[in-house]
């Protein structure tokens, strides 16, 4: 079978190592300026994402209603933001309670990692080493700083994702005016269409899934009577937007505060349960389901994209790394000397765009 990309032979020649060192010199340097610009790329990124979602919300809303488009999504930016504003005002003001009982939590939690540590024998010096890595006080303190700095952010998030509505519209004329209309603009076209897709997709379900388990996790923890049940709903439901390890941290720190405010393990234990099932359900059965084979994504380069944008963006890479290593693969899928690297970190070795 012939080869576009002249790999298919066994024959390394001077072309191949110059075509491979290429490559990796040009990825190389695009992952030190995505690390480099990260302070005016993670809000840019982040609001492609949010448009990508008010796009997917939209257009739902237009085939349900009829309403005209340029309505749907003047509609549906106004409710989104409302819903923020208003959840907003209500977790932070959880939130600022918590900051304000963490000195409380801190003795709880040390009065039981020493009743613990009596019943087991541990020495106070290792006692002291856990109780330095939960440190409530400090974490407070730096949730803070967080919230802060994404309620700074998010303006000019709000600003990007309003532009970028306004001008919609126009990027089909810019594509013609930049590439024409012949090949290349039939490429690019492909190219972008198939982001926005699954891109989009990917959005709208993984937010759909994380509201639902955001939802009845609260219920359940406003039944059993835990403290600030609402701002750990949320925070289940911003925490599963990390895959993998996001949904264990998720159930943690509710499960963790539920010990601190009752002490009773019965209590704790059933609340643990309660969630994980939460979890399992809609994040092992519902989502697989409605997300279908749209990412096409092996569960490995998950969790190693995981690693790689949490340690070039931190905390926003590790919210992005699905949708940005999806666009990554649909762009060097394109190119005949990346398309093998696109095959690598695909699911089953076949890329979306050739399926039936």
């Amino acid at each position: 079978m012939n080869n576009a990309s002249g790999w298919g032979n066994n024959r390394v020649t001077p072309t191949h190592i110059l075509i491979t060192a290429a490559t990796l010199v040009i990825i190389g340097a695009i992952g030190y300026f995505l690390s480099t610009w990260r302070a005016v790329l993670v809000p840019v990124a982040i609001a492609f994402m949010t448009w990508f979602l008010i796009s997917a919300l939209s257009y739902r809303i237009h085939k349900i209603t009829r309403l005209p488009r340029w309505f749907a999504q003047l509609f549906t930016i106004m409710a989104l933001a409302s819903l923020f504003y208003v959840a907003g005002r209500i977790i932070f003001a959880q939130f600022w309670a918590i900051q304000a009982e963490a000195p409380v939590y801190q003795a709880k939690l040390t009065a039981l990692f020493r009743d613990l540590a009596t019943r087991v024998g541990l020495e106070s010096s290792d006692i002291n080493m856990v109780l330095d890595q939960f440190n409530f006080v400090a974490l407070a303190g730096s949730l803070a700083n967080t919230a802060r700095g994404l309620v700074t952010s998010s303006f000019l998030v709000l600003l990007y994702v309003l532009l970028l509505s306004l001008e919609q519209h126009l990027f089909p004329m810019k594509m013609t005016a930049i590439f024409g209309k012949g090949e290349a603009h039939a490429a690019v076209q492909k190219t972008l269409t198939q982001i926005q897709r699954r891109v989009q997709s990917y959005v709208a379900v993984k937010t759909l899934v994380s509201f639902l388990t955001g939802a009845i996790s609260c219920v359940i923890m406003l039944a059993l009577g835990v403290d600030h049940g609402i701002f750990w709903a949320f925070l289940i439901f911003m925490l599963n937007y990390i895959p993998n390890i996001g949904s264990v941290i998720a159930v943690l720190m509710p499960v963790l505060m539920t010990l601190l405010q009752t002490g009773d393990w019965g209590s704790t234990l059933g609340l643990a349960i309660a969630l994980t099932i939460v979890q399992q359900v809609l994040g092992s059965l519902v989502e697989p389901r409605l997300m279908g084979s749209s990412l096409n994504i092996s569960p490995f380069v998950v969790l190693l994209s995981l690693t790689v944008w949490g340690s070039m963006w931190g905390l926003p890479g590790m919210f992005l790394c699905v949708p940005l290593t999806v666009v990554a693969m649909i762009i060097m899928a394109e190119f005949p000397n990346t398309r093998a690297i696109a095959l690598l970190l695909s699911r089953d070795g076949s890329l979306t765009e050739n399926r039936p």
